[in-house]
């Protein structure tokens, strides 16, 4: 079995209470599975700054957040896969309030 490590970047949408932002994530992935794999599980973490961090009645803190996540993968078509994922965000305590946000995510991914 492959374990790998790579550099992760994302940029993204928070929308919420009448407030949208921008999301911007950089950290570290490691792969189990490899590229010749079908199936693969990512575990990863990652620095997450917010251009907005009070969104109605939430307030996240400040704009530096923590971003941890665990994923699998399933590879059917080539390059394409079904991908789920649980994340987690919060500011790990660094500012007075620490709501956190939960997701789980599922999708497709296309590697090119």
């Amino acid at each position: 079995m492959d374990v790998d490590s790579r550099f992760v970047t994302a940029l993204g949408v928070l929308n919420g209470g009448g407030d949208v932002g921008l999301l911007g994530l950089l950290g570290l992935e490691t792969v189990i599975g490899g590229d010749d794999r079908a199936f693969k599980v990512r575990v990863g973490c990652a620095l997450t700054l917010m251009s907005d961090y009070t969104y109605g009645d939430e307030d996240f803190g400040g704009p530096l957040q923590f971003t941890s996540h665990i994923g699998f993968e399933y590879a059917f078509m080539g390059n394409l896969s079904a991908t789920a994922r649980v994340q987690h965000m919060s500011n790990a305590g660094i500012y007075s309030s620490n709501p956190g946000v939960n997701l789980v995510m599922i999708g497709l991914r296309y590697q090119f």
